[in-house]
């Protein structure tokens, strides 16, 4: 009887074996796939960039300037929140000639992979500009019309309202406008790219055209290099202020 049992015992042997190592074998593939899950970050919604700088700036300062820049961006789904704070100081000689603070805010929200929502605010403060203060606020849609491996381009308009402060008479206006932007980005290679912002306000009063043309080095990981010149033009201004001012600018950014 005995021998019959271990004989038995001994052809289910196989069975056992193979359902253990079957059972072995899930366990791994479950511990596999907790293991990866683990191991993938969360996607991060956020990041930013912080620059110092030096330009070079003509028009109702000519001045050799330091400045600062920090844009910091949300991006959760199909919202999309974008600050940007610039700042820059400058003297020619002993005596200060530029004292600048640009906020640029705005929300978007993605009513598909090309079309979008905006609402914007945008502020200038320029101490010793033809206008002292400008602050417009606008709403509009945007289209991100090409999006390629290479090249990116994205158009909006919309409209607003602008409120300008005179910096000699301290007049304040305010004044209905039409606001448009272009971002224009060519990848030259994988440490390279062009870049052009072209942004414009046209009112009944006064029409200010913005455009800023750069090249961007990636130096390292987090580490870039940007050259850039912009060019600032209003059609009407105080008698004795330049229409047009130009920035020319070199400058390190740390991306996080």
């Amino acid at each position: 009887m005995k021998p019959l049992i271990l004989f038995s015992a001994f052809l289910s042997l196989p069975v056992w074996a193979t359902n253990l190592a079957e059972t072995e074998n899930k366990n791994l593939d479950v511990a596999g796939s907790e293991a990866a899950s683990k191991a993938e970050p969360p996607a991060k919604i956020w990041h930013g960039i912080g620059s110092l700088g030096f330009n070079n700036s003509t028009g109702n300062s000519h001045a050799e300037n330091l400045f600062g820049k920090i844009k910091l961006v949300i991006n959760p789904q199909k919202w999309r929140l974008e600050w940007g704070l610039e700042a820059a100081l400058g003297s020619n000689g002993e005596k200060q000639t530029r004292q600048t603070y640009i906020n640029d805010l705005q929300l978007d929200y993605d009513f598909s992979e090309i079309r979008y929502g905006f609402a914007n605010l945008h502020t200038t403060r320029n101490k010793y500009g033809a206008f002292r203060h400008q602050s417009t606020f606008s709403t509009g849609m945007g289209w991100r019309t090409i999006k390629g491996e290479r090249s990116e381009l994205s158009l909006e308009t919309g409209l607003g309202v602008r409120q300008t402060e005179e910096n000699v008479s301290g007049l304040i206006s305010t004044e209905k406008v039409v606001r448009g932007k272009l971002n224009w980005v060519y990848q030259l290679n994988d440490t390279a790219k062009l870049v052009e912002n072209f942004r414009f306000e046209s009112g009944m009063g006064n029409t200010t055209i913005e455009s800023e043309a750069g090249m961007h080095l990636q130096v390292s990981e987090n580490v870039g290099l940007k050259v850039s010149y912009r060019v600032i033009s209003n059609t009407e201004v105080p008698e004795g202020e330049a229409d047009t001012e130009t920035l020319t600018a070199v400058s390190l950014g740390y991306l996080f």
